[in-house]
């Protein structure tokens, strides 16, 4: 049977399977903000890259509605007393599985283009106590059904809170081909000498600006901060064009009729 609807190739398609009002409000793409980074020494975790670029990757499904819950350390699905603080019809999270896991029904059946499925995952660099985001990979590129987003407790009558709006789920395309088509090498930094003069040129100019800074406390704080990365270049001043220190996913549209 054909599909009623066309994958473009840039185009990733999350069907509704609850067709309310607000529901596109509980897709939106990823922030780069996190409350521990505004908090950092002058906000310096924000000055790590690679770590706002992962922020910024993909799109974040928000939770519905507050709740607190706690496992009391069954296997059985049991197991996990959730309490809704709003909404009373609200059913989302739930204790499906058991072992501890608190189980979100995303209201999205999602579509990838041909070759793409969606790594699903907590948000990115977010830390929360007595329970962990678990990761999948799932073929949307196919399935036609929903998937679930679910997080373990890791600690035993331990209360967790989770606010309304708060992210629970991240998604983002990754190649179907791309984990069986590479190949991981272990080689010599000595086999590829112009790399390795860079890498040490790299090293020694991060090493000298944080050394000064440690040495001496009335220098500015940013000269520890080595600016090559973030202006995507190398020690020798080779610059990569292409180089983007953030992700600026697009936002979401909603086509549905209204």
């Amino acid at each position: 049977m054909k599909n009623k609807t066309e994958i473009a190739k840039n185009i990733i398609t999350a069907f509704a399977v609850r067709d309310t009002p607000d529901l596109a409000d509980q897709l939106q793409p990823c922030s780069h903000k996190r409350d521990w980074m505004d908090e950092s020494f002058y906000r310096t975790a924000y000055r790590c890259v690679p770590m706002v670029a992962a922020n910024t990757l993909g799109w974040e499904i928000l939770n519905p509605a507050r709740f607190e819950a706690m496992w009391n350390g069954w296997t059985e699905p049991g197991g996990v007393a959730i309490k809704h603080l709003e909404e009373k019809n609200i059913k989302s999270p739930r204790s499906h599985f058991g072992s501890g896991i608190v189980t979100w029904e995303i209201p999205f059946l999602f579509r990838t283009p041909p070759g793409y499925g969606l790594m699903v995952t907590g948000p990115p660099n977010v830390a929360k106590s007595g329970i962990v985001p678990l990761d999948a990979f799932v073929r949307t590129d196919w399935l036609p059904y929903v998937f679930t987003m679910n997080w373990k407790f890791t600690e035993v009558h331990k209360v967790v809170r989770f606010k309304k709006g708060e992210p629970v789920c991240r998604i983002f395309p990754y190649p179907t081909d791309c984990g069986d088509s590479m190949e991981l090498e272990i080689r010599s930094l000595h086999d590829d000498p112009e790399l390795e003069e860079r890498a040490q040129y790299w090293r020694n100019e991060r090493a000298s600006a944080e050394k000064e800074f440690h040495q001496n406390p009335d220098v500015d704080y940013k000269i520890g901060w080595n600016k090559n990365y973030v202006r995507g270049q190398d020690g020798h001043g080779n610059k990569q064009e292409d180089h983007k220190n953030y992700f600026e996913c697009k936002p979401v549209v909603d086509k549905r009729n209204k």
